[in-house]
């Protein structure tokens, strides 16, 4: 079965709490979610990224300009999801 088709499949139901969280945090892009996630942890000092694309670099290095830490809560709420999929 494809996974488009199945909305119960595990990683539709992982993708659609994501989506969720992401549409609170007020990010612009979901590259921007992401780099301001990795940013809620001091202790990470570097990320990498790889795309093929020029555009899709771009967008990478606007997100990583305008991502600020992500609310704590949200963080958590990420971290919980995870917890629980693993």
């Amino acid at each position: 079965m494809h996974l488009d088709k199945d909305p119960n499949h595990p990683f539709i139901a992982r993708y659609a709490a994501l989506k969720a969280i992401y549409e609170k945090s007020g990010a612009s892009s979901f590259a921007e979610f992401s780099m301001s996630f990795l940013r809620s942890f001091p202790n990470v000092r570097t990320t990498i990224a790889g795309t093929s694309k020029v555009e899709n670099l771009q967008a990478l290095l606007e997100a990583d300009r305008n991502a600020k830490p992500m609310d704590p809560c949200l963080v958590a709420e990420i971290n919980a999801l995870h917890a629980a999929t693993a």
